[in-house]
């Protein structure tokens, strides 16, 4: 059927007269859509690069004031010239020396991180102080994932050095893991106990001890040694490898000395204890005067898991790095792909080929590894129920729909806009790198109720159109001409608002950057789809009858008899078809055997698709007599609800109106209570209001944090929470607890943390209602603890993140 111009030079014409490419366009991008949404990284908050740096420094052995003095002192001064440096801040403590640099928001850290090494090139340091090293993670955030290891067979001593030799080895090996921890246990050491007898007897003092410690323990190196044209470096390697070792040395002789120019006989040589003797001197070995052990140091930390003593392991992240890919990292290291299903060689005919073995396999028999806490766990959990709550109001926006239009036909057709519009804004989201988490599926939650406003407004315009009487083509042009201008207007009105947030930066721009790009891209999607998908839908859907199909001529008007062409159109197609002839004789020799093929492909595709709809003919009427009795029921049902709820809407309708008309007339009984209102919020309530950036997250985990008098011993402080946590664990509500008393000298926990201190980790049971679970808990243990004097207990959550 022809249109008249102004319908066919309408942009909204072109998805109409190609719906094939219409659909083929929106497929597309629901593809792409697709494949985009299971590429994209999944984390709790935007991914929030902290423009801050830390520089930390050993210095084994060296009090607070010392190495404030030596190492932080000329450290600031050095680093305090970079370039982007906002505030620096220090932390010195015993034995170690942290210097905090914080730079501007939007500051390269690559190029932050190079400046800051060049600046302690040039800073000398004594000999025993050790290399500072430069982190990029925020060591006052907690750990992403808390491992506890507990052993049957193995003591404090030994699970303590399987845990720093394997284990931490291994998992610092994994991309993305900015440092490993361990915490509990005790630390191995050597110990000489010497006998001050023998040494009164034997007339040597603890100075020549130590000496010939130090001198049987080095690793210098030689010179070189040139051999042809080949150069070697010596190095002179003599470091104790085993206890035997440091109890066979030589410390002094009988009747002789090591030392030159004292009581030295005439007539030396050497001897295999190492040294120089003369005459028939005895020589006097270490274990001849002390006994030489392998044993536990002193503790500063106990860890604790359900009640037994354990090694604790804290793992920390990089910032910019996607927790949930580090966690799965982390389980694959230690357990392995549990999931995978695993070949047989006699039935895939090959061997499989597996890497290398994961911890918890090797160490089955020796120790048994406890996930104390995992954020990712949480951070899947979280995203899962937004992910749940947009689906389920995009559910009850199509039902409400269904309610207000009446029309199944109509509701599906809106109710494309969302699926549609979220799909490409997966594309989008993947294309901007934009992961998936709470802020940015907080937007398309958001959006998904705006996205259907403009369809609603589109179909309304064309069906006033179609009841005018209008053709079904011609009234879905005009009616979304009519309605194009404030449907893009409304649209942009909103995406204006939060246009500007993405190029906010600092805090906002990174925590709401993501919100704000997500609605933009949901919502001009669901503009375009409105403006040229919906259309086509509702012509195709209405048209009963094309140009083609009636025989109209195109340059004919419709009621017009069809004119005759011209004489010289006549001719020219009456040569053209003579010279069509001619070619298909001449090329049927080779178009045959084509004609034939394709023939024959098209009738066996013909025959599947015969036999699918037969199928589909047959299924559909089985299922029919199965449904039909029960179908009617629920389209009584249905239809008695659609009759009600028009009818209240009629009635509400009619209320509204009487009440609107009562109002005009007497204005004085809206403006006062609204002045009222205004008057109560912002005079009393606001100010009562607090004010945060984040809100506190109930994770289903919290630490209790206790403080006993200083000076308190390690063993005290433990006894003491032991009777808490023996309770915590036999909670309902509780899933494990876990203790950490006392603190690292060389973490980067509180400096203030000492013996004192105890921290007990409480896991809830998952599901639920977890903060009422949570509050029952916390009132428990505060009347567990009310009758311990001089205690002091603060409850706190997971960091996830921190600002100041």
């Amino acid at each position: 059927m022809l249109h008249p111009p102004e319908i066919t030079r309408s942009p909204y014409y072109l998805p109409i007269r190609r719906p094939v490419a219409s659909v083929m366009v929106v497929l597309t991008a629901v593809v792409f859509g697709l494949l985009s949404y299971r590429l994209l990284p999944i984390n709790m908050m935007p991914e929030i690069t902290y423009p801050s740096l830390t520089v930390r420094t050993e210095y084994s052995g060296a009090a607070p004031e010392e190495v404030e003095n030596t190492i932080t002192r000329p450290l600031e001064q050095s680093l305090g010239v970079v370039r982007g440096l906002v505030e620096i801040s220090s932390s010195s403590r015993a034995e170690i020396s942290d210097v905090l640099l914080e730079f501007d928001w939007g500051t390269d850290m690559n190029r932050a991180t190079q400046d800051v090494r060049e600046k302690l090139d040039v800073v000398f340091l004594p000999e025993e102080v050790g290399s500072p090293l430069i982190l990029r993670y925020d060591p006052s955030l907690d750990p992403m994932i808390r491992l506890g290891l507990t052993s049957d067979s193995l003591g404090p001593l030994e699970l303590r050095s399987l845990a720093e030799d394997l284990i931490k080895r291994e998992l610092e090996k994994l991309a993305g893991v900015a440092a490993v921890k361990v915490k509990g246990g005790e630390e191995a050491e050597i110990r000489v106990a010497v006998d001050a007898a023998e040494l009164d007897l034997l007339n040597i003092s603890m100075e020549r001890i130590l000496q010939r410690l130090a001198s049987e323990n080095v690793n210098v190196a030689g010179g070189q040694l040139q051999e042809g044209e080949s150069e070697f470096i010596i190095r002179t390697l003599n470091e104790f490898r085993s206890i035997g070792e440091i109890a066979d040395i030589v410390i002094d002789y009988r009747g002789g000395s090591i030392i030159s120019g004292v009581n030295q006989p005439s007539y030396p040589h050497t001897v295999a204890g190492g040294g120089i003797r003369g005459g028939q001197g005895v020589p006097i070995r270490l274990r001849d005067i002390a006994s030489v052990t392998r044993r536990g140091g002193e503790r500063t930390t106990i860890t604790r898991v359900a009640g037994r003593e354990s090694v604790g392991i804290d793992i920390h992240k990089e910032s910019d790095i996607n927790p949930i890919v580090v966690s799965s990292l982390v389980k694959k290291c230690l357990f392995g792909d549990k999931g995978k299903k695993k070949v047989h060689p006699g039935k895939s005919g090959r061997k499989e080929k597996r890497g290398p073995k994961p911890l918890a396999e090797v160490l089955t028999e020796r120790i048994k590894i406890h996930f104390l806490s995992d954020q990712a766990e949480f951070i899947r959990l979280s995203v899962n129920q937004v992910r749940s709550a947009a689906i389920m109001g995009g559910i009850l926006a199509v039902i409400v729909l269904l309610l207000f239009l009446g029309q199944m036909r109509d509701t599906l057709v809106v109710a494309v806009v969302i699926p549609v519009s979220l799909v490409c804004a997966f594309a989008a989201m993947h294309i901007t790198k934009v992961s998936l988490n709470i802020m940015s599926l907080g937007g398309l939650a958001l959006g998904i109720g705006m996205m259907v406003d403009n369809a609603i407004v589109v179909i309304e315009s064309i069906h006033r159109r179609r009841e005018s009487g209008e053709e079904p083509t011609s009234a879905a042009v005009i009616g979304t001409r009519t309605v194009g201008g404030a449907v893009t207007a409304s649209t942009l009105t909103t995406v204006v608002v939060f246009f500007p947030i993405v190029f906010v930066s600092g805090v906002a721009g990174q925590v709401f950057g993501d919100m704000a790009l997500t609605v933009i891209i949901a919502l001009s999607v669901s503009l375009l789809v409105a403006l040229f998908f919906i259309p086509m839908l509702i012509a195709r859907g209405t048209e009963k009858g094309r140009t083609a199909r009636n025989g109209s001529s195109d340059w004919n008007p419709p009621g017009m008899k069809a004119a005759e062409p011209p004489r010289e159109l006549r001719n020219g197609i009456t040569r053209w078809r003579r010279l069509h002839i001619w070619l298909r004789i001449l090329t049927a020799p080779v178009v045959f055997p084509y004609l034939l093929i394709r023939f024959v492909i098209e009738l066996l595709v013909w025959l599947g698709f015969r036999a699918c709809f037969i199928i589909l003919i047959v299924t559909r009427w089985m299922v029919f007599r199965l449904v039909k009795p029960s179908w009617k029921r629920t389209r009584g049902i249905t239809g008695g609800v659609g009759v009600l709820f028009r009818r209240g809407i009629e009635g509400l309708t009619e209320s509204y109106l009487t009440l609107l008309n009562y109002l005009l007339t007497r204005p004085w009984l809206v403006i006062l209570p609204l002045l009222l209102l205004c008057l109560y919020s912002f005079g009393l309530l606001l100010p009562r209001l607090g004010g945060e950036l984040i809100p506190s997250i109930s994770q289903g985990t919290f630490d209790i944090e206790y403080t006993l008098p200083v000076g308190t011993p390690l063993e005290r402080t433990a006894q003491i929470v032991l009777p808490v946590e023996q309770k915590l664990a036999g909670m309902s509500e509780v899933r494990k607890v876990s203790s950490r008393i006392g603190g690292e000298l060389m973490s980067a926990e509180q400096s203030s943390r000492g013996p004192h201190n105890a921290v007990q980790t409480v896991m809830l049971q998952t599901g639920g209602d977890l903060e009422a679970r949570e509050a029952r808990v916390t009132r428990a243990v505060r009347e567990m603890t009310c009758d311990i004097p001089s205690l002091g207990m603060l409850i706190t959550h997971p960091t996830l993140f921190t600002f100041k």
